[in-house]
């Protein structure tokens, strides 16, 4: 297996490399927010935009280089195929899932006020 790099790998690599942009800024905005969003919606966040980055470096990985060893060295490359396109299902499952998780960690409950007096002019 020869695995040299043209630039031809680019206009596959760069389009690919570019959906991890939105996993960084999602990290970036975790850290920033971590004290309106809590510990636990924070955690999730930044786990779910980590394993997006894993899954778009490893997707990038698959296309360029893992595929074509697949159909090189191995004799039913079909199995080898279908098992990489499962596990990398998965993860985008968990990734995707880790951001729902995160939603509802980090909304805030509404504040109760109890024997509340309205304003003489109020709608109320």
């Amino acid at each position: 297996m020869e695995s040299s790099f043209d630039v031809g790998m680019l206009g596959y690599a760069l389009p690919q490399l570019i959906g991890a942009v939105p996993f960084l800024v999602g990290l970036i905005l975790a850290l920033t927010m971590r004290v309106r969003l809590g510990a636990v919606a924070t955690g999730l966040t930044m786990t779910a935009c980590v394993l997006g980055i894993v899954g778009v470096l490893i997707s990038t990985w698959w296309g360029l280089w893992g595929i074509r060893t697949v159909y090189e060295d191995f004799d039913s490359p079909m199995n080898a195929v279908a098992a990489v396109n499962v596990v990398l299902g998965l993860l985008h499952l968990l990734w995707l899932s880790l951001l729902v998780a995160a939603v509802f960690a980090g909304r805030r409950h509404a504040v109760v006020v109890r024997d509340a007096v309205p304003a003489p002019d109020s709608p109320l």
